[in-house]
């Protein structure tokens, strides 16, 4: 592949607002080893890393490329979903385990909104999830997609609008969230996310949020969370109306929730 057209899916990865970290992670390493042949690795990692900015794993990634010499970008992206890999395993695992000691063998329902592949593994991994309960996710919908794989899976489930979800966690058992990056004291996730867990410490639910270690960074400061285009939420408003439209949003780790995946020992 040449690297005109390494750098326009580079392009396309970098506008990519549907797709959680690990997605994202896992294509920017398929194409970084294919710059790294052609010779413009540098290019593709300057490219993606400010526009991805705030996915804790492609920040990781874009890391140790910087810092592998030329010809050993396979190396690395295969080092780096090693790690990766097993921290999902291991958060799948954790899951499990914490699930079956509070719920005990009756079957469970699900809160969660967006499309987590991490939320999908642990609900594939766990039998008993027979019912999820997903906010459509606005303003690029991707609780659609959520909800079609588990209604794939033979798993009841039910779309809502955002703002209905802070009342169904009331008939839900726990409420189940993936991450694009972790803090010490914090997490990232679609905005609604705090909305969830405002509702579950409500409701008296725990919150599960499934993690891996190559999206821990060490220090918020400066974290920006990624903001899309204002015309997706409202293309053409009057004079004197400014539209926002946060993607994603910090989450302050409170009580209910249990973050799964970065330790053997948790």
């Amino acid at each position: 592949m040449t690297c005109d057209a390494i750098m326009k899916r580079v392009r396309e990865l970098a506008r990519d607002n549907v797709h959680g970290a690990t997605h994202v992670t896992s294509m920017l390493g398929d194409l970084a080893i294919e710059a790294d042949g052609a010779g413009c690795l540098q290019a593709v990692v300057d490219a993606i890393q400010p526009a991805q900015a705030g996915m804790g794993s492609v920040a990781n990634l874009c890391q140790r490329l910087r810092s592998a010499g030329p010809g050993q970008a396979r190396v690395t992206v295969q080092g780096f979903r090693q790690d990766q890999q097993r921290g999902i395993q291991r958060a799948v695992r954790q899951f499990a385990a914490f699930a079956g000691k509070y719920f005990g063998n009756h079957g469970i329902r699900v809160v969660t909104i967006s499309d987590s592949s991490m939320v999908r593994q642990a609900i594939s991994a766990y039998a008993r999830v027979d019912t999820v309960i997903v906010g459509e996710s606005r303003p690029v919908m991707e609780g659609r997609m959520l909800a079609a794989w588990a209604a794939k899976q033979g798993i009841h489930c039910e779309l809502t609008t955002d703002a209905a979800l802070f009342n169904r966690v009331s008939e839900a058992d726990i409420v189940m969230l993936g991450c694009d990056a972790l803090f010490p004291d914090a997490f990232v996730n679609k905005v609604g996310s705090a909305m969830l867990v405002s509702a579950a410490r409500a409701f008296k639910r725990p919150v599960a949020v499934l993690a891996d270690p190559t999206k821990y960074l060490e220090d918020s400061v400066g974290y920006q969370p990624k903001q899309g285009q204002a015309d997706e939420v409202w293309d053409g408003p009057p004079p004197g109306v400014v539209v926002h439209n946060p993607y994603m949003e910090v989450v302050a780790i409170s009580r209910e929730i249990h973050v799964f995946g970065l330790r053997a020992g948790d």
